[in-house]
């Protein structure tokens, strides 16, 4: 048996046991975005795209993709932020995989982090992919890159999400696909919640975390903050980077080396 077959027959098997856990892969767009990919019927790496001579647009964290060896990958994460309450800032438009997306011919990569904010000054033993992360993403925030391009291929696509008002056209641009049925629509999300069902807790942060807040310690905008028990997810607004934290009392810790970067405190609570 050759390590090629043996690595594909684990493959089979690592995703068999991520599918009962019931965990789909996102990637999450604008409109425009997402007709292009619907139109190209493939999803194109930020690097592949360039190569083709197509005007995108550049984001914030284009650069650190660049330094950090990413820009040829198209990103994947592993959270519903419709599911959540909350908008993705990547945009409002997303396409949901089935894992079996990652037995076709493609080169990915797995990680317990965002890569945007966090590689740069991870320690290098913690800067690994291997298939047994596959087993832990469910349950925390997790990315998987893969190599070039994604075909729009009907076997591996679950649902593709847009705000209502978008519904008719994303049908119709589907059509030809035969993915039509596949339009999963929800109503557009405007505000960041805060803890589940208490919309009225407010937060007072503050962060010293790397590129996001320059290297110094400022204090972060409680809208874009999100808390579930002891599970902290501040967005940026000036790009899609997500960075997770865990709470420890007043503590912020980074997931990864459990590095204290803040401190949280409870700045008002209404009662219910």
């Amino acid at each position: 048996m050759t390590p090629f077959l043996y690595s594909q027959r684990l493959l089979q098997k690592l995703v068999n046991k991520i599918q009962l856990r019931d965990l789909s892969l996102f990637h999450w767009t604008d409109k425009n975005s997402l007709l292009e990919i619907v139109k190209d019927q493939r999803i194109y790496s930020k690097g592949t795209l360039w190569g083709l001579g197509k005007e995108i647009q550049r984001r914030k964290t284009c650069k650190q993709d660049a330094e950090n060896g990413f820009i040829d990958f198209v990103f994947l994460g592993n959270r519903n932020w419709i599911e959540e309450g909350r908008p993705s800032f990547y945009g409002g438009y997303a396409i949901e995989f089935s894992p079996r997306l990652l037995l076709e011919d493609t080169e990915f990569f797995v990680f317990h982090f965002n890569t945007g904010y966090k590689w740069s000054y991870m320690k290098d033993e913690h800067r690994v992919s291997d298939l047994s992360k596959l087993l832990t993403l469910s349950g925390q925030t997790g990315e998987i890159l893969i190599r070039r391009k994604i075909d729009i291929n009907p076997d591996t696509i679950l649902r593709i999400y847009c705000p209502k008002e978008d519904e008719s056209e994303l049908r119709e641009a589907l059509r030809p696909l035969d993915l039509s049925g596949n339009v999963a629509i929800y109503d557009r999300i405007e505000n960041i919640q805060t803890e589940k069902g208490c919309t009225s807790m407010e937060y007072e942060i503050e962060l010293e975390y790397g590129p996001f807040t320059d290297f110094t310690c400022k204090k972060i905008d409680p809208s874009q903050v999100k808390v579930e028990g002891e599970n902290v997810w501040i967005f940026d607004k000036d790009s899609p980077c997500v960075i997770d934290l865990k709470k420890d009392g007043e503590k912020l810790l980074d997931t990864i080396d459990n590095r204290e970067v803040g401190r949280i405190t409870i700045k008002q609570l209404a009662n219910h």
